[in-house]
């Protein structure tokens, strides 16, 4: 209650007078809903707050748009916005308050008989059939979307995506919607018009009857596939009139889908739903076409499509100025980047270059490409974290999941982050990364996706908030250690803890999918301690140390991969130092002898020096065993040679770790014998 009455204490106290707060009912990347009663009527309303801070004009432009299209918008089945208006820093919607929507019944009771489905259906066909009359498209039509009265009334609500089109305008192309819900023309991004919407309702219906939507699954590409061409299956307890109904709504070609004014006065709503709303504008959806405007409508959905055909593929430019600068950091000094810094921008280096080839094709289109192979047995055993980790053992078609990704990428540059706080969405693309079949290309591009809302411009506090606790729900570093799991698997053997790949055997796809990897779990381990938790428990649970100590002895070929690893080693030992066997095992695992620090130190560059420093250093307060074990005269002296360094950080950090280590029995020993007699004696 505190947090967000400090929160209330910002805004313009003259504008929320009115109102008195009752308590938060959601927030979201798009803002903050809050339960309020007018003070002058009593009236419970609900108030959407968005804040301005962060967005671009582009999307502030958006939010009034809404505004508008929802303020003309009056019908018993569409949530009427009361009020709206501006401060200085915030954006505010004032609508009737409803408590719950239709996702949160159907997750109570699961499914609806028809008899109890039917007033929410005509309620909704009544709803759209009024949008449409004057020309809306709501473009998001969803069971989250639906809200119900305490008398059982349905009520379309959120018309942030909705469009009211011109006059002059027949189809749409702006892909926007929920893929569970989306018809298959926006799937394939052809021209679309308000039939899309009704699309939608017969997802919306279906679920309602039957349980689940009409294609469900946990890949995005398979759901792509399954709407674009599989068949509906259609349960036996379905009414004939019901079945009928649903089967004009989910026609895959949108010209023979069940349309107005025939929808209207189909047997299955019993002529429920009134057709003498008044429309506010000529032209109406609902209304069958002359010959000339199909002719127009034709004509628009041809020139739309060739001019997608000739859009630039090539990336946003604040992406290219994002790498102009990464590159900039780095000849002016990119070494002295903190163990506990910023993610490194240095991620989109590679990608840049891979989506500019990946682009030149239509990366919005799934494309036919080579299916990597899958193992066929699932060796996971005891490996799996928990039930919400099952590992996919079905191969991943390599080609349409990098366009998927591309696409998704783009979005995020440009700001639209939305997709990446929905649950749904991020658990779907973790689970690619558990998949045996999965390239290290695909790992990689999901790595980078995963990582864009800590780099991209415009990306508010409030949002990467949201992403964050979503990423820690999805549990996104168990996922991507199960990642680095599978990359750095022999080949031929399963995942089992003896089977890591020979250092030499590493190709430079695997090593710049290991990197994008690490980087990011850098980045999560660093900035909450539950992704340092989940990163301790899931190197436990999947045996992950022999794999870490194999990073470690790339300093040669990829210091930065090893100076990722020696990073988090470092932070568990900060913070979490309980977990100390997991470095110990990691530095000096039973299949080695351990990490020659002195050649990491000599071979390594001016960041992996450093932070290799603060690992010895904490290594002497927690792993003294494990370090005496490793000590060697070549580590003492390079270290003193350290502590007079031109690099400040660094000499910083060798000046630390001497007077640490001088305090130490075994630090001037010299031979084998001699630490072992220390050994003995402590």
């Amino acid at each position: 209650m505190l947090k967000f009455l400090g929160f209330l204490a910002h805004y313009n106290i003259n504008i929320m007078e009115g109102y008195k707060i009752l308590c938060l009912v959601g927030e979201g990347s798009f803002g903050r809903v809050f339960k309020a009663k007018r003070r002058d009527t009593k009236e419970v309303v609900a108030l959407k707050i968005i804040r301005k801070c962060g967005r671009t004009q582009k999307e502030l432009l958006s939010l009034r748009s809404e505004c508008q299209i929802q303020k003309h918008l009056h019908h018993r089945n569409i949530i009427q916005m009361i009020n709206s208006f501006e401060t200085e820093s915030e954006i505010v919607v004032v609508t009737e308050f409803c408590k719950r929507d239709l996702h949160y019944i159907l997750t109570k009771q699961t499914y609806l008989s028809e008899e109890v489905a039917l007033p929410i259906v005509c309620d909704l066909v009544s709803a759209l059939y009024y949008l449409h009359s004057n020309r809306v498209l709501h473009r998001d039509l969803k069971p989250q979307n639906v809200m119900i009265t305490e008398d059982g009334a349905a009520k379309l609500c959120d018309f942030g995506f909705a469009r009211s089109m011109s006059r002059g305008t027949h189809v749409l192309t702006s892909i926007k919607g929920t893929p569970l819900y989306m018809a298959p023309e926006l799937i394939e991004e052809s021209p679309y018009d308000h039939n899309a919407d009704l699309w939608s309702l017969g997802c919306i219906v279906y679920e309602m009857v039957v349980g689940v939507p009409p294609f469900t699954t946990n890949s995005i590409l398979q759901l792509v596939r399954m709407i674009r061409y599989e068949p509906i299956s259609w349960p036996p307890y379905l009414s004939p009139h019901c079945q009928a109904f649903l089967q004009g709504l989910l026609h895959k070609d949108p010209t023979q889908r069940l349309s107005w004014p025939l929808l209207l006065h189909h047997p299955f709503l019993q002529d429920r739903v009134s057709s003498s709303i008044a429309s506010e504008v000529s032209l109406p959806l609902t209304k069958e076409l002359t010959t000339s405007q199909a002719l127009a409508k034709e004509s628009q959905k041809h020139d739309l499509a060739k001019v997608d055909a000739n859009k630039n593929q090539g990336l946003p430019q604040k992406i290219q100025q994002i790498l102009d600068q990464e590159k900039k950091f780095l000849k002016e000094g990119g070494c002295q980047t903190e163990v506990e810094g910023a993610i490194d921008l240095v991620t989109l280096e590679q990608k840049l270059s891979r989506l500019k080839t990946a682009a030149q094709g239509d990366a919005d289109t799934p494309q036919t490409g080579a299916t990597a192979t899958a193992q066929q047995q699932d060796d996971r055993g005891s490996d799996n974290t928990d039930e919400d980790s099952a590992r996919a053992t079905t191969p991943l078609e390599t080609e349409e999941w990098l366009a998927f990704l591309v696409q998704s990428m783009k979005e995020v540059m440009t700001g639209d982050v939305e997709s990446m706080s929905e649950k749904s969405f991020i658990t779907m693309v973790t689970n690619a990364l558990t998949n045996h079949g999965a390239t290290p290309k695909v790992s990689e591009y999901i790595a980078c996706l995963l990582a864009l809302p800590y780099v991209t411009p415009g990306v508010t506090k409030s949002e990467l908030t949201t992403i964050v606790s979503v990423y820690m729900e999805v549990k996104v570093v168990s996922s991507l250690m199960f990642a680095l799991k599978l990359l750095t698997n022999r080949a031929g053997c399963s995942a089992s803890h003896d089977s890591v790949i020979e250092a030499n055997k590493l190709s430079g796809d695997y090593l710049k999918a290991l990197e994008r990897v690490l980087v990011l779990v850098t980045q999560l381990v660093h900035s909450d301690s539950v992704f340092l938790t989940q990163f301790c428990d899931v190197v436990v649970l999947l045996r992950l140390s022999p794999r870490l100590h194999l990073l470690l002895t790339l300093y040669r070929l990829h210091p930065q991969t090893t100076a990722y690893v020696v990073a988090i080693l470092t932070h568990i030992l900060r913070q979490m130092p309980e977990n100390a066997n997991i470095v110990d095992n990691s530095v000096r695992p039973e299949v080695s002898s351990g990490v020659d620090w002195y050649k990491v130190l000599k071979y390594g560059n001016k960041t992996l020096q450093t932070r290799v420093c603060y690992l010895i250093s904490l290594m002497a307060r927690h792993c003294l065993s494990t370090l005496q074990s490793m000590w060697n005269p070549k580590l003492k002296d390079y270290i003193e040679v350290l502590a007079y360094d031109s690099v400040q950080k660094l000499r910083c950090a060798a000046e630390d770790v001497v007077e640490v280590l001088q305090e130490l029995p075994f630090y001037d020993q010299k031979g084998s014998q001699e630490r072992e007699s220390v050994l003995v004696d402590s």
